[in-house]
């Protein structure tokens, strides 16, 4: 079996996935995980908020984690994005809850970016 490089972000990726749908049942947390979780959440949906595209960029994850509406495909559709463009957002938002809840802001840089390609 050879080695797959992505294999160990798999765990705190899906934890992150999981504590985004959480956020939006409505159910008030009940432990101090449960609102660490959530605070993660506020924050990166506040900081997603801020960007360009910002209210796109939310309407898209809660289509898809939230109201469960749409695949990431339908959602991009919906929003006028391309799949790909879909993708990034998704991956950067699960990045920048990762960011919040684990307080490691080194895990919002994209490793796959060109030298010399700036950020929107």
């Amino acid at each position: 079996m050879g080695y797959n490089r992505h294999a160990r972000n798999r765990g705190w990726w899906g934890y992150m996935k999981y504590i985004v749908r959480k956020y939006g049942s409505g159910r008030e947390p009940a432990t101090d995980l449960e609102r660490r979780e959530l605070e993660a959440v506020r924050r990166a949906v506040d900081e997603t908020f801020r960007t360009r595209d910002g209210a796109s960029r939310v309407e898209f994850i809660e289509m898809i984690y939230w109201r469960r509406s749409h695949s990431l495909q339908g959602a991009a559709m919906k929003i006028g994005i391309s799949e790909r463009t879909g993708l990034r957002w998704h991956g950067e938002f699960i990045k920048t809850v990762a960011a919040e809840f684990f307080g490691d802001a080194s895990l919002r840089e994209d490793k796959g970016k060109k030298k010399g390609e700036k950020e929107l």
